[in-house]
């Protein structure tokens, strides 16, 4: 955490003009960007995702993500991997200099791929083969959030979401 702070304030110095801003610059109308999460309890779980954002206001813009989980081996061998698509409305709640902090409600679907590896077991009875297989669910997601958001230039912002998930497989 210390180098990312050391890091946002060297870019800020190095891409800021050289007087503070008044007021921050206007949203561009259109945003690429690539977000990083990671699912806790699950140990490498980190999930990828593009973004692309259209503004629809000064306050508020729509969203649309691809969440990529590359394929991972458990200490089982079971090999996971997901991939979900999203749509977002992020409505700034208010603004402060360069800072924002708004609200995320939105939803999606995908599935996640589950790949079993072949076994055999002896359970001192005898001995059980399984054969290797593959479970695939596929689902839909809602999710509600807040994201805090600095503007380090008029063209670079780093921006950090909590969201709580809730699909239709029970999860939270």
């Amino acid at each position: 955490m210390p180098r990312l702070i050391a890091a946002v304030t060297f870019l800020e110095f190095a891409l800021a003009p050289a007087g503070a801003w008044a007021q921050a610059p206007s949203p561009p109308k259109a945003e690429l960007g690539l977000q990083a999460s990671v699912q806790t309890g699950e140990r490498h779980a980190l999930t990828w995702s593009p973004r692309f954002s259209l503004t629809l206001t000064p306050t508020s813009a729509l969203e649309f993500t691809a969440d990529v989980r590359p394929a991972r081996s458990d200490p089982s061998a079971v090999r996971t991997s997901s991939q979900w698509y999203a749509v977002h409305l992020r409505q700034m709640l208010f603004q402060r200099g360069r800072w924002q902090v708004s609200g995320v409600v939105g939803a999606g679907g995908g599935q996640t791929t589950m790949a079993f590896p072949g076994q055999t077991i002896d359970y001192g009875s005898g001995v059980v083969v399984y054969a290797p297989g593959t479970f695939r669910e596929a689902g839909f997601a809602a999710h509600v959030g807040a994201a805090a958001q600095y503007e380090v230039s008029g063209r670079l912002a780093v921006r950090a979401d909590v969201r709580a998930t809730a699909s239709n497989s029970g999860g939270l």
